[in-house]
């Protein structure tokens, strides 16, 4: 199983390639941050604004069919009501 962590924590703490080192890389596309404004649209639609840097992560994560974990609850609104 591929999971995808939200490392803005652990950067604080350690160089970029430190806290990734054990990660495998996902190329954003195009198309990512075509689903991505996609979803922001909808959210908006029903009154929830989340960071775009949030929705291209969900939505990556989605398409590449990995798991995300994180602990910003951005995720969960995502999660709820567009995925």
């Amino acid at each position: 199983m591929s999971v995808l962590i939200d490392t803005s924590a652990w950067i604080e703490k350690r160089t970029l390639d430190e806290a990734l080192s054990f990660a495998q890389r996902i190329e954003v596309m195009t198309k990512h941050w075509d689903l991505a404004a996609g979803y922001a649209t909808k959210l908006r639609a029903k009154g929830v604004t989340v960071p775009a840097s949030d929705l291209l992560i969900a939505t990556v994560a989605v398409e590449a069919g990995v798991v995300l974990i994180a602990r910003d609850q951005h995720f969960v609104m995502i999660r709820d009501r567009v995925l």
